[in-house]
């Protein structure tokens, strides 16, 4: 089951999801909409074949001196949410792409966009612009939509994984 707004309001006063910009949380009707964050991680690239996944080198992409990036076709790159996620262990998210954004031929996420029960931190997002055109990204516009869903059970111990906690957009990490 899918929450609505009224519950979604209710996760967001018990600290479910929060902005430290001060901000508030944007409560949709059936979702929470995510806004793009101010750090952004690309992959060098590495020449040879990798078995994935493998520990893939990265490097910051600095915003300019207007506060923004260019994202240029074909491109990649991870960034997080300006929010900051607590999913209770009687919860999970999914997050789409905004409509606007999708319809642009860009996606927020390629095929990790679960968050499970449990999960603390930011939520890393896989940009991919599969467009013919430039992009200027922005930290703080509206990126993507989470939805939440109530587990038919609570869960008795959580996620705790690689990436629990993050405050930085995560690249691969090996576990191998």
């Amino acid at each position: 089951m899918i929450l609505s707004q009224g519950d979604l309001v209710e996760l967001v006063k018990q600290g479910g999801v929060t902005r430290e910009d001060g901000l508030d949380v944007s409560i949709d009707l059936v979702s929470i909409g995510l806004h793009l964050g101010t750090t952004f991680l690309r992959y060098k690239d590495v020449a040879g074949a990798r078995s994935l996944p493998f520990e893939a080198p990265v490097e910051a992409v600095e915003l300019n001196s207007n506060g923004e990036i260019d994202f240029r076709p074909g491109a990649g790159i991870l960034a997080t949410t300006a929010e900051v996620v607590d999913i209770p262990l009687n919860r999970m998210g999914f997050i789409q792409t905004k409509g606007t954004i999708a319809r642009g031929f860009v996606t927020v996420h390629l095929c990790d966009g679960q968050i499970d029960p449990g999960y603390r931190g930011r939520i890393t997002l896989e940009l991919v612009n599969f467009s013919k055109f430039h992009y200027t990204l922005r930290p703080g516009i509206p990126i993507a939509q989470l939805f939440i869903h109530h587990l038919t059970g609570s869960l008795q111990v959580g996620y705790s994984g690689r990436y629990q906690f993050a405050e930085f957009p995560t690249s691969m990490r090996c576990k191998y």
